[in-house]
C-alpha cells in the first residue's frame, strides 16, 4: 500500500513537472520569435479551454448598452 502512494505521488510531480516544462519552452519560443508573449498565452489558454471551438466561432455582444 506504502508503494502504491509513493507511486501516485511521484506520478503527480512528475506530471506536474513536465507540464511546467513545456509552458516553460513555449513561452521561451515566443520570446526567441520577438512576438508578445501575453497575447500568445492567451490564445493558448483558450485553445486549451475550447478545443473544439476557434475565435471566429464565439458569438459577439454588444457592450455598449444606452442607459
Amino acid at each position: 500500500m506504502d508503494k502504491l502512494i509513493i507511486g501516485a505521488i511521484f506520478i503527480l510531480f512528475t506530471g506536474h513537472t513536465i507540464l511546467i516544462m513545456l509552458f516553460t519552452s513555449y513561452v521561451y519560443r515566443q520570446a526567441l520569435k520577438n512576438e508578445p508573449i501575453l497575447p500568445a498565452l492567451t490564445e493558448l489558454i483558450k485553445s486549451i479551454s475550447k478545443p473544439g471551438k476557434t475565435e471566429d466561432e464565439t458569438p459577439q455582444t454588444d457592450l455598449d448598452v444606452e442607459l
